[in-house]
């Protein structure tokens, strides 16, 4: 279909989505908003911090401008924010569609000629309010049905990401925009997920980047690798942020969990920075490197990958270890939270991946089929979904809760060191040790 918008070039035939506007006062309901939303098939974006300065104002801006629906939440406090105002403004003069919701107090003044949803109570909004979000971003539903599309928007073939060689970690930007990859040989790419075009390549390392990950808010992205040095970086400009020190060994996974940032390798310790950048070193429950971490999104729990064998949660407030799950084999590569925390995923070299429930730590199900090491895994944003890929050149995607195997992508040169799924769960980001295919988006709706 034809996108009927203005919208900045770079983002031409890109995923419509849902642009949320709000005041500081009420966080707490634009982000329980924006997971409703997702939550019915739409993409959203929302500024999660109201960060000041020119430079953001001028990305908010661009987000406004391209929406194609421009959602705000009404209050008393909103009313009189700056940042909302404009945001407004913004919108009004782009032409977006404007479809208010009255959180508390009375309708804006400026805004009486529009209808609003009601939500007092912190409500989300009914079927027929997502309904009609769902018809601006495109999708063609029956009114009040909140069933995705069985084929996206627009179709697009699977492809490859251009790289001068292997690529060893991978992730999705939170928006859905770009993707970020790190390369055998310490440089770090990020593309433009639509078209597939570099946008940026930086040094990132003197040896291979064993892991990616995106801040919650999509500003900073944080690169591991085993010249035992951790980076943060601008992706939107590419540029260094600051170089975190600390690891004595090659460094194998990191993740932001909310404001801090958390990294493991070989040296068995996890190491965590807080946002002024101080340290902190704790022991770990393995007996080996530790080859991944991954953060629960609702902020509740930890997890670390073991050469060991074992699964180890933490609590992530306490930063203390809670569980270890014993199950594999042999050791354990990768680990992914589902969406609400409530499982887990993890990939091991005995060629299985295992899904756990937190609540208890016992085994839900065994995934069978790759033949040869499992390094990667990932749960889709919806939780229906788990992706994997390894040694044996493949990627599977599997019911999440039925443990079927759904589709198996076997055209690659190279062993899978990466798995990351977008936002809206239709788009799926490998990397590949391949040189002639290093990265790659499929598309599972196509």
């Amino acid at each position: 279909m034809l996108f009927r918008r203005l919208a900045p070039a770079w983002y031409i035939w890109c995923v419509g989505y849902v642009f949320i506007s709000y005041s500081r006062a009420d966080s707490h309901y634009a982000k329980a908003l924006a997971g409703h939303l997702m939550g019915s098939g739409l993409d959203v974006w929302y500024d999660d911090e109201l960060r000041n300065g020119d430079d953001w104002r001028r990305v908010v801006r661009q987000r406004v401008e391209s929406c194609d629906a421009f959602v705000v939440v009404m209050t008393p406090s909103a009313e009189v924010s700056e940042w909302v105002n404009w945001e407004i403004d913004w919108a009004v003069a782009a032409g977006r569609p404007i479809r208010p919701v009255l959180l508390e107090g009375a309708s804006f003044r400026r805004l009486d000629d529009l209808h609003h949803e009601a939500v007092q109570g912190a409500a989300m909004p009914g079927r027929r309010y997502v309904a009609g979000l769902r018809g601006l971003a495109g999708y063609d539903d029956d009114l009040a049905k909140q069933v995705p599309p069985t084929t996206p928007k627009a179709a697009v073939p699977a492809r490859d990401l251009p790289a001068g060689g292997a690529i060893s970690s991978i992730a999705f930007s939170p928006d859905g925009f770009h993707v970020a990859g790190g390369a055998a040989d310490g440089r770090l790419y990020v593309w433009n997920a639509r078209t597939g075009a570099a946008v940026h390549m930086m040094r990132a390392g003197d040896g291979l980047l064993s892991a990616v990950s995106y801040r919650g808010d999509g500003r900073v992205l944080a690169t591991a690798g085993w010249d035992a040095t951790v980076r943060l970086w601008d992706p939107f400009s590419g540029e260094l942020i600051r170089t975190l020190g600390g690891p004595t060994q090659d460094v194998n996974g990191v993740v932001f969990a909310g404001p801090r940032l958390l990294s493991v390798g070989e040296d068995t310790m996890l190491r965590v920075w807080d946002t002024a950048g101080h340290r902190r070193d704790l022991a770990v429950p393995h007996a080996a490197a530790v080859m991944a971490i991954a953060a629960d999104p609702t902020g509740r729990l930890l997890a670390t990958a073991g050469a060991d064998g074992l699964v180890g949660l933490w609590d992530a407030q306490a930063l203390r270890p809670v569980a270890t799950l014993a199950g594999h084999t042999d050791g354990v590569n990768a680990v992914a939270f589902s969406p609400n925390g409530d499982r887990l995923a993890s990939a091991g070299r005995d060629h299985t991946v295992r899904l756990w429930r937190t609540a208890d730590g016992t085994t839900e199900r065994v995934l069978t089929g790759h033949v040869e090491k499992v390094w990667t895994v990932a749960f889709s944003r919806d939780g229906r979904r788990v992706a994997s890929g390894g040694d044996d050149r493949t990627v599977r995607v599997w019911d999440a809760a039925t443990g079927e195997q759904l589709q198996p992508f076997a055209d690659y040169g190279g062993q899978i060191w990466g798995v990351a799924y977008s936002p809206a769960a239709t788009w799926l980001a490998v990397a590949c040790g391949s040189r002639s295919r290093s990265a790659r988006i499929l598309d599972l709706n196509a």
